[in-house]
């Protein structure tokens, strides 16, 4: 009884937190270069659940075969009685299904895709073997119908627990906040006209410098001359070219690969990264993100087009968002009324079962 309400209530309040993540994307739909946010959730382990007193009639046997997809660089796996094991952030979880890869440590993890659809391992829980142990099979590892995984071919381990006959499934409580991403999709191209105003064309983002030196990264190009003459973004930052910051005295031109042409003469070329592994970016404010501590963001080449005189407007469809919150605000009231049933159920038992 109180395990169901335990679990609704972490679905709500997983709710409000989706519900606060799209009225932030609705309120920016006219921001310029602006990109929507992504909740992404996660369930609680799935605990084993065990039958008590009683002649247990479950029949966990040993899968014979489970099946097995060659995903890209990963594998899907799913088994009928055994279960597949996972050392998560908040204990052990079990499952019946599961998707891993091999991290860069070689190590199998659980994996998601990345914006650009690359296996993703990094937010991923380590997959553990039959005895409970993790298991490092390098990158060039294959998985069989009985569940060995091997590696040069060699068997590494066995991915399959069978737990004790009493065990009767798994239970878990809810869902809560993983972590908040954003989606890079290009917004459409409006023009202005401006001479100011520059709009990335493809991947990348502007370079731009704050006031303590810190480099962060933008894709809103609508740029203005500071009071000392240089080029900087409406909330000061100084927007870098591959030499420093730049400094306009005159009328400027910047060409599609990002050549800087004051009054006809090249004056050097702006810093445009294309940032490869999009989710190590994490925003900061002002339209601007930076790289988190500790991750890799695989740079690479700018391989886009700049377009002067545009602004890339906002990437958030608002109709899809009204369309979400609605969903969102309907499974916040079932929420609502599983929470009253449970309620009324719990005072008769206090009220009438306890008469008896």
């Amino acid at each position: 009884m109180y395990r169901g309400i335990y679990t609704v209530t972490s679905t709500m309040s997983t709710n409000q937190r989706k519900l606060d993540v799209v009225s932030n994307n609705l309120a920016n739909t006219n921001t310029a270069s602006f990109k929507k946010d992504e909740l992404i959730t996660k369930a609680f382990p799935e605990k084993l659940l065990s039958k008590m007193n009683g002649v247990s009639y479950s029949n966990n046997t040993r899968d014979s075969n489970i099946g097995v997809k060659r995903d890209g660089q990963g594998f899907i796996v799913n088994c009928q009685s055994s279960f597949f094991t996972v050392d998560g952030s908040q204990g052990k979880s079990y499952s019946r299904d599961m998707k891993l890869a091999a991290d860069d440590q070689g190590y199998l993890k659980t994996y998601s895709r990345s914006i650009a659809g690359r296996v993703d391992t990094s937010r991923g829980y380590y997959v553990l073997d039959s005895n409970g142990k993790r298991i490092q099979a390098g990158a060039n590892f294959q998985i069989d119908g009985q569940g060995n995984v091997s590696s040069g071919g060699q068997s590494v381990a066995n991915l399959l627990f069978t737990p004790q006959r009493g065990v009767i499934g798994t239970v878990n409580g809810g869902k809560s906040v993983d972590y908040i991403k954003s989606n890079f999709r290009q917004g459409g191209l409006q023009q202005t006209n401006r001479n100011l105003d520059v709009a990335i064309k493809g991947s990348g983002f502007f370079q731009v410098q704050t006031a303590d030196g810190q480099t962060r990264y933008t894709r809103e190009g609508t740029f203005k001359i500071s009071d000392d003459g240089m080029l900087v973004t409406d909330e000061g930052m100084r927007v870098m070219a591959n030499g420093g910051p730049v400094p306009v005295d005159g009328e400027l031109n910047i060409r599609e690969n990002g050549d800087i042409y004051i009054d006809g003469s090249f004056f050097d070329t702006l810093s445009v990264a294309d940032v490869r592994n999009l989710d190590t970016l994490r925003k900061i404010g002002y339209g601007t993100y930076e790289v988190e501590p500790g991750q890799d963001p695989n740079m690479g080449q700018f391989e886009g087009e700049l377009l002067q005189g545009y602004i890339e407007g906002s990437n958030v469809n608002p109709v899809k968002e009204m369309i979400e919150m609605i969903d969102i605000m309907r499974n916040y009231e079932s929420g609502q009324k599983v929470i009253k049933a449970y309620d009324d159920i719990m005072a008769k038992a206090a009220n009438e079962i306890g008469k008896l």
